[in-house]
């Protein structure tokens, strides 16, 4: 595509319920300046996860219970859990 120019953002959430979603738009004074903002983020978050000091949490925000989590169910976390007879990763075996 060739390049444009923005004229406005928008966050779009479809939720699928009651209502099946809703819209809202970003205000911002320079929308050239948020990219290069966020873009410069994503960089900072790839270098820091690229290092293969940092450790890959196998649990997001640990201190909440979950009734379903696409990222521990990826992350395989229950058979971790099972294999080490604990009650999270890392914990001593029983």
């Amino acid at each position: 595509l060739d390049a444009m120019n923005i004229h406005g953002l928008r966050y779009i959430q479809a939720s699928g319920g009651e209502p099946p979603g809703r819209q809202r738009d970003v205000k911002v004074e320079d929308i050239r300046v948020l990219a290069d903002e966020v873009l410069d983020g994503v960089k900072a978050m790839v270098a820091h996860f690229d290092d293969e000091n940092t450790p890959y949490a196998a649990a997001r925000r640990s201190a909440f219970s979950y009734d379903y989590d696409d990222y521990a169910h990826l992350a395989r976390v229950a058979e971790w859990v099972q294999a080490l007879g604990a009650g999270a990763p890392g914990g001593e075996r029983s």
